[in-house]
């Protein structure tokens, strides 16, 4: 079984990390379960790996986090990507201007015209700003039209496992087109 490489990204404490060990048990249960606790993490000092498998046919995706203190050197790890997901903490606005800046960094890098998602995370904080705020934060339709890749959006919770299936369902669909 050939794997997708698939690259993570985001500011610190965006949830990455807790994004992809949800998807990880999510996989191995196919069941949802969001009264269980969401897994217990620490800031990526540096680059974590792990392997995701879903669906059927078996499709296996080998995902390299990076983490956002490291926002520096993320270019280092474009060149073997095939697609990219990147995690946006939308219950911390403080932090929507530099995730907009690093966000239009590496999408319109030449090395990353691969399928793109941005998960807004942490949905089910009070903070968390709505949809079109974020958007127009973010300024996702400026973004469209300047870069060459489809971007997908999409709003949910690593902590309450809200669209992780939608997340699954992305990476799927979209590794034939990276």
């Amino acid at each position: 079984m050939s794997s997708t490489s698939v690259l993570v990204l985001g500011m610190e404490g965006s949830g990455k990390t807790a994004v992809i060990k949800r998807l990880l048990a999510h996989a191995k249960s196919e069941e949802p379960s969001p009264d269980a606790l969401p897994p217990a993490t620490q800031p990526t000092m540096g680059v974590e790996m792990y392997t995701l498998t879903l669906g059927k046919p078996k499709q296996r995706f080998e995902v390299k986090e990076v983490g956002g203190q490291m926002v520096q050197l993320w270019d280092r790890y474009f060149e073997d990507a095939q697609m990219v997901i990147f995690v946006i903490d939308a219950a911390r606005p403080s932090q929507m201007s530099a995730a907009v800046i690093e966000l239009y960094r590496v999408l319109s890098h030449e090395a990353m015209d691969v399928p793109a998602l941005v998960f807004l995370n942490k949905q089910e904080l009070p903070t968390a700003l709505p949809l079109p705020a974020v958007h127009d934060l973010l300024r996702l339709a400026d973004l469209a039209r300047v870069v060459p890749q489809d971007i997908s959006v999409l709003e949910g919770s690593a902590a309450t496992e809200q669209s992780l299936d939608g997340v699954a369902l992305w990476l799927q669909s979209n590794r034939d087109k990276s």
